[in-house]
């Protein structure tokens, strides 16, 4: 393609100088001396006769000088006065005579200087107004192959530099850059997929910390509520010193625990979260799984279908739990009820340690309350659990009545 426009172009140049060259070269009209002739045997006849000897026709402008010199009369327009003007405008002048009397003379326009110069300033005109159309369209030529494609690879690789790569470099192979232009484009592909491979393993990295750090976190503090049971129990000295040592050990890997899911505590909006069609039945072993120190009486559940993730809504269980072990220490109540378009699981224990103030702040990040001084935690439990409740399409909410406190579980059914 570039090699076929320049070539045109070339044919063109080439092409006006010929015809500049033939127009140049062409020679302008002749004067026809037969009719010159006609023309002076005409004024010497009507001298002879005293007529208007300036009424003759003639294909050409003429003016009639008298023997002196002076005009006394001509054809056509722009024509000289006298001799001496005749001869600065370069004309042709011819004696009126016969073979006994000398007339004047007729000095005949000579165009040829006049219509030189116009031939010229029109080949002049054609060959600047097919110059700039030439111009023109190389100037187009040169946009649409080459600054035009360039110009897209620096906006293709601002994007790249500024990790966009959602922008498409589009692809012509007509232009030079057509070739590098698709390479840059499969190259940008090829870093997007690589790009959408590394977030989503680290999202699976993330989230398998999280998962891990909160399902470990139930069998340690079984196994601190069996060995501080068992010390209370023992009577053996050295038995109570190995129960000590399983209880240090294990509040160590809870402190452990608490650091690592802390790390990646800011991640965890990318958990997954897969809502499925389920029975309410399964809620039942769900709850009898978090309460593993038995403290609660659970109702009978309600007949339905809900919205959840199983995995997820087992660590809402457990987290609601592992606080009122840790905090109110009382027996506890599962009741199941239906609100509007919800399953309400209400989760009531009877200790009083929470107060009102506590409550607008129950689900930040990090927040303990003021009965939280004296006990390991960090501030995280119900947090979490708020968030994966409405990623589950419902809510969390905590009420303090006469009894104590009271977790509500809003399950979302199935219409």
């Amino acid at each position: 393609m570039k090699h076929k426009m320049m070539f045109g172009l070339c044919g063109a140049l080439l092409l006006i100088q010929i015809v500049s060259i033939y127009y140049i070269g062409e020679k302008a009209p002749t004067l026809d001396m037969v009719k010159v002739n006609e023309v002076i045997q005409q004024l010497i006849t009507s001298w002879d006769q005293q007529e208007d000897v300036c009424t003759i026709d003639a294909d050409f402008s003429y003016v009639v000088l008298k023997p002196s010199g002076k005009r006394q009369c001509g054809y056509g327009t722009n024509l000289p006065k006298d001799l001496h003007e005749a001869i600065k405008q370069r004309t042709t002048m011819v004696d009126i005579l016969d073979t006994q009397h000398v007339y004047g003379k007729l000095v005949i326009m000579n165009d040829q200087f006049t219509m030189q110069k116009q031939r010229l300033q029109h080949i002049v005109m054609m060959m600047s107004i097919l110059e700039l159309l030439i111009f023109i369209l190389y100037y187009v030529y040169l946009q649409k192959t080459m600054i035009k494609p360039f110009q897209n690879l620096q906006t293709f690789a601002k994007h790249i530099a500024q990790g966009d790569l959602n922008h498409p470099l589009p692809m012509d192979q007509s232009h030079i850059f057509g070739a590098f232009s698709e390479s840059f484009d499969m190259m940008r592909d090829e870093l997007c997929k690589a790009k959408e491979q590394e977030r989503i393993a680290n999202e699976s990295k993330k989230e398998l910390v999280a998962k891990l750090s909160h399902d470990i976190k139930t069998p340690i503090a079984s196994i601190e509520a069996v060995s501080e049971l068992m010390s209370v129990k023992s009577k053996d000295e050295k038995e109570k010193q190995q129960l000590a040592v399983i209880q240090a050990k294990a509040t160590q890997i809870d402190a452990l625990i608490n650091n690592l899911f802390s790390a990646t505590l800011e991640e965890l909006s990318h958990l997954d979260v897969h809502i499925e069609e389920m029975e309410s039945t399964k809620l039942i072993d769900m709850i009898k799984q978090a309460d593993y120190l038995h403290k609660a009486c659970i109702d009978e559940t309600k007949p339905c279908l809900i919205y959840m993730d199983v995995l997820r809504l087992q660590q809402v269980f457990d987290n609601l739990f592992a606080n009122a072990y840790k905090y109110a220490k009382t027996d506890m109540s599962v009741s199941f009820a239906y609100e509007d378009d919800f399953l309400c699981i209400m989760i009531q224990d009877y200790g009083h340690t929470l107060s009102k103030d506590d409550l607008p702040f129950l689900f930040k990040k990090y927040y303990r309350g003021n009965n939280a001084s004296h006990e390991k935690g960090a501030g995280l439990g119900l947090y979490i659990s708020h968030y994966l409740m409405e990623k589950m399409k419902g809510r969390l909410e905590v009420e303090l009545n006469e009894q104590g406190c009271c977790m509500k579980l809003y399950v979302k059914l199935v219409n």
